[in-house]
């Protein structure tokens, strides 16, 4: 009973050896029936030799792929036989074709690319279809002040003065003359004070009463409390 235990053993394990080989020979065979490689490189421009970042690289006909990185460089998996497009916005399109011969399952190339430079015809833009209508556009258009006039406007010297003249005081000045007049009633103190004839405060106080009209309605008071004239009350 022993015996056929271990005979029962060693058929197993000589069928899961079998099972084994023949699956790494099929998968050696689809690898080798398929070709894949690692296919890497790097991509340069055609006069200076410097690296192109950001290149679209794909297999024509096939949806895999790359783009290269910031030094040029890309690297994919690819078959022996594929054409290889590589596109850049700036640069002409280019292409290669892997080789079928390869013999060993890694393949490196340089590829360049040389600059694209497109020229567009020239165009005119104009704002009316034709030459009466942009006549008659031309006398009617309200042409808008531009910055430099209205910026002369706002440096003219009677617009300054005006400004200045409808300007209070500010805190600075109004400090001053506080400490002017605190100043002068102490020079001033215990004696008969000058004549305020020279002081620009009592004359702007004088025009701003004239203006009001203070001593006009003091007028117009004094003939009301007169008394009537006696020749006028005889006639009548």
């Amino acid at each position: 009973m022993i015996f056929d235990r271990t005979k029962h053993t060693i058929l197993l394990l000589l069928s899961f050896l079998f099972s084994v080989s023949c699956f790494a020979q099929h998968h050696k065979d689809s690898v080798t029936k398929h070709d894949y490689i690692q296919f890497t490189g790097i991509v340069v421009t055609s006069d200076s030799i410097l690296p192109i970042p950001f290149v679209h690289i794909i297999v024509q006909n096939k949806p895999y792929g790359d783009y290269s990185d910031f030094s040029g460089k890309f690297s994919f998996v690819a078959e022996k036989g594929d054409t290889v497009v590589f596109s850049h916005i700036e640069y002409k399109k280019s292409y290669f074709v892997i080789p079928d011969s390869l013999t060993d399952f890694k393949y490196h190339i340089i590829q360049s690319l040389t600059a694209d430079t497109i020229y567009l015809d020239g165009i005119v833009v104009s704002p009316v279809p034709n030459r009466n209508t942009f006549d008659q556009f031309f006398l009617t258009a309200d042409i808008p002040q531009d910055k430099l006039d209205i910026a002369k406007k706002n440096l003219e010297r009677e617009a300054y003065k005006d400004a200045a003249f409808r300007m209070g005081m500010d805190e600075k000045e109004n400090y001053q003359a506080y400490i002017r007049y605190q100043n002068q009633k102490q020079y001033y103190k215990g004696t008969v004070p000058s004549i305020t004839l020279m002081n620009p405060f009592a004359w702007a106080q004088f025009f701003e009463a004239w203006n009001r009209g203070d001593y006009k309605r003091h007028k117009t008071t004094e003939n009301k409390n007169q008394k009537p004239d006696n020749k006028k009350d005889e006639k009548k």
